[in-house]
């Protein structure tokens, strides 16, 4: 089955592009390089869309058409919406929507003319293959703890299950040491009220250390749901808001998967758009994407899609 994987910006399919090697072959077609190759046992083609919903289009139709693509995916950043999402989190689309589109009174707002919905859903079989290649990625000590440095976990306030779990552990652990070493000195502590003592501090502290650790750091959830595609970069509050409040089941918003999402959709070509969120579309946001985007999501998009790929 030959892939055909798409991102808007060039540092997210860079080491994508390194595992194709020199035996790449290289085809310029609308101003856009289209990279032919094997990534692992996978026959790919690989390619900068550029960013907004026309381009997408375009570049979506040429994969499909010239290039006999058999599915799509589409990785990229995106702006959160609402309070379960935040930054370093990665969402995976169930749908997704034009919240730009506006065809109305002839037609119904958001909804696209001739095709009679709003709303592309994606493939679910492709979305739990990437949601479990982004699990793997977090959890596994050669993924993205190995990928981004600590001093830039810090920065951003992140954290992994797995990391968060390990620290716990250990807190746990040093706490219990020292616990045994006081009931051991009592002489009149019984083997089972100092079994039943260490049992109950123990529940109580990892408890403590769990509660802790979660109020320092964000850990880094998956999500799938719904996701937002329009012709602008959301970063003000009052943008951000009116998004929430319209659509309160979207996650996230960002410029071309529902573009890419309706040209699947017309050529019958099963597709996924995943999203690692870099920002809140704030007010914030302009600052927080190109750092994030070069010392983040850049590893974690190509991370992720390299396990999908097995490699």
């Amino acid at each position: 089955m030959r892939i055909g994987i798409m991102a808007a910006l060039q540092q997210e399919i860079a080491d994508l592009l390194a595992l194709m090697g020199p035996q790449m072959h290289v085809t310029r077609i609308g101003q856009r390089d289209y990279y032919e190759g094997r990534i692992g046992e996978h026959d790919c083609v690989v390619v900068l869309a550029r960013i907004g919903k026309v381009a997408a289009s375009a570049t979506c139709v040429t994969l499909i058409r010239e290039f006999k693509v058999e599915q799509i995916v589409f990785t990229g950043l995106a702006g959160g919406l609402g309070p379960e999402v935040k930054i370093g989190d990665v969402v995976v689309a169930s749908e997704l929507m034009q919240h730009d589109f506006n065809a109305s009174p002839i037609f119904p707002r958001y909804e696209i003319p001739l095709l009679g919905r709003a709303h592309f859903v994606a493939d679910e079989a492709l979305c739990q293959q990437l949601m479990s290649a982004a699990r793997d990625y977090l959890q596994q000590v050669d993924g993205f703890a190995k990928d981004v440095s600590t001093e830039v976990i810090a920065q951003f306030g992140l954290n992994t299950e797995r990391d968060v779990a390990h620290e716990v552990e250990a807190d746990v652990g040093r706490d219990v040491d020292a616990g045994q070493g006081k009931l051991a000195r009592t002489e009149k502590t019984t083997e089972s009220e100092l079994s039943t003592e260490l049992n109950s501090n123990n529940a109580t502290k990892a408890s403590e250390v769990a509660r802790d650790k979660k109020d320092e750091v964000h850990t880094i959830h998956i999500h799938q749901g719904m996701i937002l595609s329009g012709d602008q970069f959301i970063n003000t509050h009052n943008e951000a808001n009116r998004l929430h409040v319209e659509h309160p089941h979207a996650l996230c918003t960002e410029m071309e998967g529902a573009a890419i999402a309706q040209i699947c959709y017309e050529y019958d070509v099963p597709f996924a758009v995943m999203r690692v969120i870099s920002d809140k579309a704030n007010d914030d946001a302009s600052v927080d994407f190109d750092s994030f985007l070069n010392h983040v999501a850049r590893y974690m998009s190509s991370g992720i899609l390299m396990r999908w790929l097995g490699v």
